[in-house]
């Protein structure tokens, strides 16, 4: 999964950036530019002059764009060996091209143009700055209005391409929740992965001939990849749609005895049943699973509502979710990491 995060100029995204880098440890894959630095701090790209850019071959530049006076690309070393990157929209669909057996998580940040100019003016000079934004703006117009339309119309492959908006306020508790939201996602996708490959192997997911997992797509039978199921089930998580991810979640809890899983790695439990007891000591699954024995789905997804709703909110209820249900024991165990 390759995470992209885009935006006009002045809606965030260095300073989300730095969040993710400082607080959960993401590492990104830095453009090269010939733009000047907005401050002595500013290492959101790699700041070359123009004989630097021209010294590089044309053959190592990818997502090569040009706004203004300015040239903006990416190396290849970059591309390959990074899963986080802040792309232009042309950058964006090149980056996609480039890679046809990878899915994409687009974050696409946005605000009151007003309030993103004045926010902008703050960083030095007001004159300074605000010429250098109302500038940018006009520069970058015209390719992402139609990078907006083109999510508006829903133009993006969906099955490939998931993209979450946020609407900055500038104030810093949105920096919190929209990195806590893309952490969540970065350790949700690994994970549901592997419980799509358990549910597979027993036969618990339809698959077709290849054996790749199938889902209905326009109420037809669609055949897509695992990491594709994973992005499917992480759309339904945004959307609150907890009978669909619950359905998937119960089919692994009420797996059979299982031995043939990941196979190849060590230290692995021999079944089933010692994640689920470790899961039910910790609440909400306590209370839940306790409460519907037969684990009858309608029951545990209004349940699982009831509780991220009343209790702690969407955020923080949906990382308990996902931590104690799936992280903290599941990838331990395949990792051999606890006994």
């Amino acid at each position: 999964m390759k995470y992209i995060i885009a935006g006009r100029t002045g809606r965030g995204k260095d300073r989300l950036i730095h969040r993710l880098t400082t607080v959960y440890g993401w590492k990104f894959a830095k453009s090269s530019t010939t733009r000047p630095r907005r401050s002595e701090t500013d290492d959101s790209y790699h700041f070359l002059t123009k004989d630097q850019a021209a010294a590089i071959p044309e053959s190592e530049k990818i997502f090569r764009t040009q706004i203004g006076e300015n040239e903006y690309f990416m190396t290849k070393d970059e591309q390959d060996n990074h899963n986080a990157f802040v792309l232009t929209p042309d950058g964006i669909e090149q980056l996609i091209q480039n890679l046809p057996d990878e899915c994409f998580c687009i974050v696409y940040l946005m605000a009151d143009t007003e309030a993103a100019r004045e926010h902008a003016i703050k960083r030095g000079d007001p004159e300074l700055e605000a010429k250098r934004f109302d500038a940018r703006s006009k520069d970058e117009d015209a390719v992402f209005s139609q990078f907006e339309k083109d999510i508006k119309n829903n133009k993006i492959d969906s099955k490939r391409v998931l993209v979450i908006r946020f609407t900055n306020n500038f104030e810093e508790s949105f920096l919190e929740d929209a990195a806590a939201t893309l952490n969540l996602a970065e350790r949700f996708f690994p994970n549901i992965e592997q419980i799509i490959i358990d549910l597979i192997r027993t036969g618990a997911i339809n698959t077709d001939s290849n054996g790749d997992p199938q889902v209905l797509f326009d109420d037809e039978p669609t055949s897509i990849t695992k990491t594709q199921l994973a992005l499917y089930m992480y759309r339904k998580v945004l959307n609150k749609d907890w009978p669909s991810v619950t359905e998937l979640l119960l089919r692994w809890l009420t797996l059979p005895d299982l031995t043939i899983h990941a196979a190849p790695a060590p230290n692995l439990l021999p079944n089933r049943k010692a994640i689920i007891q470790k899961t039910l000591e910790h609440p909400p699954f306590n209370d839940i699973l306790q409460t519907h024995p037969s684990r009858q789905e309608p029951n545990l997804a209004e349940h699982i509502d009831q509780w991220i709703d009343g209790q702690h909110g969407f955020q923080t209820g949906l990382q308990d979710l996902i931590n104690c249900f799936i992280s903290d024991y599941l990838v331990q165990k395949l990792k051999g990491g606890a006994s």
